[in-house]
């Protein structure tokens, strides 16, 4: 996995105009600019975040850095950093911890840049030697915002920033090379080279539910974690570049607004392929497509690229290749996606890793949509309740209490995401959980909704030896299905039905909203019963004997009413009731009869 970050790493490292910083820099973010007189006076400050819908962010700049996170102590960077090192003001500090920043700030740059023949290294000089911290907040536009953010320098009159001046990266490369020299030798897992060992990696932003400040994938904090005498992260060794090549290859994919990042409830999970195609930004759109009117979905596509996206979906959910919509689309092309949690605030957990191919990895989403695909409730309209190729976070929210996000369990959205990804079967827990909203379902919502058994004939058909001929007998009714919990099913929605003709649609609770869960789980309990208070209701109903038909026909079929369903038997009921009740629902057509509208 870290091999293949690498890897990514020197492919956009190497792209024409990239932004990958290299060796010695990471990705930071800035929010103010200092322009610097020659002689170190302050010309002007500028607040250079974006702009923003809801608020001002942080510009990302490549910056020299080295070394693990600044978790404790005192430690400057060079040529940029927060207000307290490079102004010695921030009140959210102490005064004593803001004036030794303040005073290990100066003391850096006066090691690293005195005696340099450099005009912007003289005009730092002179401004850390002179400034006044007491003026920062009249010098510095909307202080209160900024203190605390980091900021970098310029010169006056001459573009760029002094951290780019290349008298002053060429002195940034050497103190790089010097400070190997401290570092243990030994030899990378990832390369295979002996060098200088990383003791501590780079910080990770960016994965839900780590903290704000970064967390770590390769860490050792603990003496039982450590083997041979290695402490930190020694045990695990990985050289100084690997480690900064993976983590800066991973905050790039990590990203916000990154288009290879997918964010689910607490699961982040990033792709990239090994080399650059259309896939690698389209991958999520494909994988967790756009949804059109929900406040849950930030994305917004073009017009273009969404037509692209349900060409290829289109493609995949047939089985075809989507040479339609991805123009440089290669099915052998290696593809990885990493899934990534936080359980430990400062600490990162694989949730899965795939090392696959390109035609694999989107051959699976295609299977995944086919055996998701079901008839709709309301067949010729387009409702966001009812999408062609639903997103996986609405999928996983038909399993959670209230369908509120806050509630989708963890372990189900990772297996889920494997599932979709791995082409293995939905794990059972995810029909179970399913099964258990559908029974608990009760008032103005449908508990029995389109996107509930799409995700029960999903579980059903995923693994089954005949997949193929049972994606296509559960998508619609199906009168010639013998199994006894699928007619069950059909019975009950045929039992509703006789109810509501008899008392009309006002009804303050229909059989199902009392006996669904029952009739489903343990049917001897309950069916009895029904049966008997179905031929009332018809007694009492207008023109239905076909109705009274359709029952004997479907009740023929079983032989006797078990006292218990198995789990998939309750999915299979549930089918049946749904594929039914859409039937007797649905508008006259030229094979039904006029009562049934």
């Amino acid at each position: 996995m870290l091999a293949a970050l690498v890897q990514y790493y020197r492919r956009r490292a190497a792209e024409p105009g990239s932004d990958v910083p290299l060796y010695g820099y990471s990705t930071e973010k800035i929010a103010i600019e200092l322009v610097l007189a020659a002689d170190g006076s302050l010309v002007e400050a500028f607040d250079i975040r974006s702009d923003g819908k809801k608020r001002r962010d942080p510009r990302l700049l490549a910056v020299p850095r080295i070394g693990g996170p600044r978790t404790s102590g005192v430690r400057a960077y060079f040529l940029w950093d927060k207000t307290s090192y490079l102004l010695g003001a921030d009140p959210k500090r102490r005064p004593d911890q803001v004036a030794d920043h303040f005073q290990a700030s100066r003391d850096l740059h006066h090691r690293l840049l005195d005696g340099v023949d450099d005009a912007g290294a003289g005009a730092l000089l002179a401004f850390l030697d002179h400034w006044n911290p007491a003026e920062a907040p009249d010098r510095i536009p909307s202080w209160e915002e900024l203190a605390g953010q980091n900021l970098v320098f310029s010169l006056d009159g001459e573009p760029g920033y002094l951290h780019l001046r290349p008298a002053l990266a060429k002195i940034w490369a050497g103190e790089v090379a010097r400070s190997q020299g401290d570092a243990p030798v030994g030899q990378c897992l990832i390369t295979g080279e002996t060098g200088p060992i990383q003791a501590i990696h780079p910080i990770l932003k960016g994965v839900a539910g780590a903290q704000t400040s970064g967390a770590a994938i390769v860490s050792l904090n603990q003496e039982s974690f450590r083997s041979y005498g290695g402490d930190q992260a020694i045990s695990s060794p990985v050289g100084t570049f690997a480690a900064f090549a993976y983590t800066t290859a991973l905050n790039e994919l990590l990203r916000p607004g990154s288009d290879q990042r997918l964010i689910l409830g607490d699961a982040t999970t990033v792709f990239w392929a090994e080399k650059k195609c259309a896939t690698e930004g389209l991958f999520a759109h494909l994988a967790n497509p756009p949804l059109e009117g929900q406040k849950d979905d930030q994305r917004v596509l073009d017009p273009a690229t969404t037509d692209r996206v349900r060409i290829a979906l289109d493609h995949l959910r047939d089985g075809r290749p989507p040479h339609d919509a991805l123009t440089d689309y290669d099915p052998d092309t290696r593809f990885f996606v990493l899934g990534l949690a936080a359980p430990a605030l400062s600490r990162l957990a694989v949730r899965f890793w795939l090392d696959t191919t390109l035609g694999q990895i989107l051959e699976r989403i295609g299977s995944h949509y086919r055996a998701l695909r079901i008839e709709k409730q309301h067949p010729g309209k387009t409702l966001p309740s009812e999408p062609d190729f639903p997103p996986l976070w609405l999928l996983l929210r038909q399993t959670a209490l209230g369908g509120e996000g806050k509630n989708i369990s963890p372990a189900l959205n990772a297996a889920l995401q494997r599932a979709v990804l791995t082409g293995g079967p939905y794990p059972d827990a995810l029909l179970a959980a399913v099964l258990e909203r559908m029974r608990a379902g009760h008032g103005d919502s449908e508990p029995v909704s389109y996107l509930r058994m799409a995700l029960v004939k999903a579980c059903l058909v995923r693994g089954h030896p005949d997949a193929e001929v049972l994606e296509k007998s559960l998508m619609t009714l199906n009168p010639d299905d013998p199994d006894p919990a699928y007619r069950l099913g059909r019975l009950f929605a045929a039992l509703e039905r006789a109810q509501q003709l008899a008392l009309g649609h006002n009804i303050n609770a229909t059989i199902k909203d009392r006996y669904f869960g029952t009739a489903s789980a343990a049917p001897r309990s309950v069916f009895p019963n029904l049966i008997r208070l179905a031929q009332h209701h018809l007694s009492k109903a207008d023109n239905s004997g076909w109705l009274d038909k359709q029952i004997g026909d479907i009740a023929d079929g079983i032989a006797t009413f078990p006292a218990h369903l198995t789990l998939e038997d309750q999915g299979r009921f549930a089918l049946g009731y749904y594929h039914q009740r859409n039937a007797l629902w649905r508008k006259k057509t030229d094979d039904q009869p006029q009562s049934e509208s």
